[in-house]
């Protein structure tokens, strides 16, 4: 067994508490967690179901991981080298995680998509001894000050990594993050272009990871993930699936695919499609993951929603919706759920029954009373209710213990509200 020596601020996150432990099965992530918190032995997979690492949370101790020949960049008594390393640095999570965070959160600068421009960024990064990423830098953009946004979703995306590590030194290391921006609908089965296992800029060397396409239309983007190293859409691997190369597979934008193929999409972007209303084979899809209906003009979701039950995220920004069905409280695994800009004109009743959300987006969605029983959310970690009229908070909101970000018209609040807020969640990040 590895034994690795981890800062227990980075991955040793240890709370006392009385809650039930709750197994979670993400497909590629699996473990046990406690108020949200990650405990004991997790198991992380790459795309065709390989075991890629096994870590112990509550100690740090690596179980497994999985051996890699390759070349790392690393800093070795000052200098920066390539060499293997039989401990290599590796980000605590699975890649699909990563990849799946990065297209759902880089954006096509508007700046550059309002002057047609395209082409290829490269970001920079290390990870430090303690397994965190830092200095940033953008070794090419497409215009000026064009990505500095994006690089916090890279940084959130990163999250927290196993140094590279030989006869107990620890070392630091460096990669680059291709982006590459294209202006029209991203075609499906449309491959990456290929970077070298190294690249360099300035003199200087650094590990490439896969890249991520961001595919600009209209006022929205289409996003798609690296072929290099995992699946476009990270769907199941199966015979009859037309691969985009040895290790990506079709990215489905629409739903023409045979019935039976439509058991193995797990990721289906459907945003910009102009739906006034979700179409009924839409259940069809029944191990779907990620849902993404942003943009569209849909009024009202059908109680069928509820066969789609291994969904993990559901995106329906910018619609015209006024109510959620109850059949949505069935969706146990839903962990994200986004609603920002449609027309709801009381809290969605139902949302209160989804035990298992962690994420929240109904920003600029009309509401204006946050219920009593908002306090049932426990495992939510991020809220976001900016853009409304909410002039106060039920007493039960301040019970939300698992809550770490909180977006909020603060001017909206009354001036006791405002002091309760601050004293009572002292420590949850609260921006406006």
């Amino acid at each position: 067994m590895y034994k690795i020596l981890l800062l227990s601020t980075v991955l040793l996150i240890c709370f006392q508490s009385h809650a039930r432990q709750e197994y979670i099965d993400n497909g590629d992530e699996k473990g046990y967690a406690k108020d949200g918190i990650k405990v004991g032995y997790w198991e992380y997979y790459n795309s065709k179901d390989e075991l890629q690492i096994k870590i112990n949370h509550d100690n740090g101790k690596l179980a497994f991981l999985a051996a890699d020949s390759s070349d790392y960049v690393v800093n070795v008594d000052g200098q920066w080298i390539e060499r293997s390393f039989k401990i290599y640095p590796f980000r605590v999570g699975s890649k699909s995680s990563y990849y799946r965070h990065l297209g759902l959160n880089v954006d096509y600068p508007r700046k550059a998509r309002d002057r047609g421009l395209t082409g290829a960024v490269y970001i920079t990064f290390e990870i430090d001894k303690q397994g965190l990423p830092t200095n940033f830098n953008i070794e090419q953009d497409i215009c000026e000050g064009c990505n500095i946004n994006n690089i916090e979703a890279l940084k959130e995306a990163l999250g927290v990594w196993i140094p590279a590590q030989e006869n107990g030194k620890i070392f630091a290391s460096r990669f680059v993050q291709p982006i590459i921006y294209k202006l029209g609908r991203l075609e499906d089965g449309a491959s990456n272009p290929d970077f070298p296992d190294i690249m360099e800029f300035n003199g200087e060397s650094f590990k490439t990871f896969a890249s991520v396409v961001v595919a600009g239309y209209s006022s929205t983007s289409v996003r798609a993930f690296g072929t290099r190293s995992l699946a476009i859409s990270q769907n199941v691997k199966k015979p009859g699936l037309s691969p985009t190369d040895d290790h990506g597979y079709k990215k489905y934008t629409n739903m023409e695919c045979t019935p039976a193929d439509r058991l193995y999409v797990k990721y289906l972007d459907l945003t910009l499609h102009y739906l006034r209303s979700v179409p009924d084979k839409l259940s069809d899809f029944v191990n779907l993951e990620i849902l993404n209906l942003a943009d569209n003009d849909i009024e009202k979701l059908s109680p069928d929603i509820d066969r789609l039950s291994k969904l993990n995220e559901l995106f329906l920004d910018r619609n015209k919706l006024t109510e959620l069905p109850s059949a949505m409280a069935k969706l146990e695994r839903l962990s994200r759920l986004s609603l920002s800009g449609n027309m709801f004109s009381e809290f969605p009743s139902v949302i209160t029954q989804m035990k298992n959300l962690q994420e929240l987006d109904l920003s600029s969605s009309g509401i204006t009373v946050i219920p009593d029983d908002i306090s049932a959310l426990q495992q939510l970690q991020k809220l976001n209710i900016s853009g409304n009229n909410i002039t106060t908070l039920p007493d039960s909101f301040y019970s939300l213990s698992g809550l770490k970000e909180l977006r909020i018209n603060l001017k909206k609040l009354d001036r006791e509200e405002r002091k309760k807020l601050k004293k009572e969640l002292n420590e949850v990040k609260i921006s406006k």
